[in-house]
């Protein structure tokens, strides 16, 4: 008995063994689909939240879950060297402006801890920087890189008329390279991943 027992699990063991790997081997990105695995949930503990706040301010929820993935890997209190908080890695001038801009009378910087309200904050801050750059060819790597280094690193970068290949390929600062080219990745991996926004991945 005791060793029918074994065997069967030793069964049960292997088939899921080999399952999760051809799951992983199969996935566009097999290091990520890892990573998910290992971070027990937390990469889609707040899928609903993000597309909620997301579309409220008519932005694209995979491209928002992109930037908090890059930005803090779905930890809600993660505090950044520059002090920044949450989710989307909220400054305090950027919380105070979305406070005075949406009238929240209450708010505190320990408020970015919260999810709803960093994502609320960082997603109107978000908006408004995307929307500096509609001029351009593609607005998301301008706006993905004023995120990362702020508007007068990234007008320098993109001149008067400059395309998104163009200002790509004059940063000069290759963290902010590095977070515009990740978030761009992992976005399309999303999209790639899911035909329902309120399924992220």
């Amino acid at each position: 008995m005791k060793r029918t027992f074994r065997t069967l699990a030793l069964v049960l063991f292997f088939a899921a063994d080999l399952a999760a790997t051809y799951v992983v081997v199969r996935d566009p990105d097999p290091g990520y689909k890892l990573s998910t695995w290992f971070a027990l949930g937390r990469h889609h503990k707040f899928n609903r939240l993000i597309v909620t706040v997301a579309e409220r301010e008519n932005l694209d929820p995979t491209l928002v879950k992109s930037i908090v993935w890059r930005a803090s890997n779905f930890t809600p209190d993660k505090i950044g060297p520059q002090r920044e908080r949450g989710l989307m890695q909220i400054g305090e001038g950027i919380g105070l402006d979305w406070a005075a801009a949406t009238k929240a009378p209450t708010f505190m910087q320990a408020d970015l801890f919260a999810p709803e309200t960093n994502l609320k904050a960082g997603c109107w801050y978000f908006r408004r920087v995307l929307d500096r750059w509609t001029d351009r060819d593609d607005p998301t790597p301008f706006a993905l890189a004023e995120y990362a280094a702020g508007h007068a690193a990234v007008a320098a970068w993109a001149g008067s008329t400059g395309t998104a290949a163009d200002m790509m390929r004059s940063i000069s600062d290759s963290p902010t390279r590095s977070f515009v080219n990740d978030v761009i990745q992992r976005r399309d991996y999303y999209r790639k991943m899911t035909d329902d926004v309120d399924a992220l991945q």
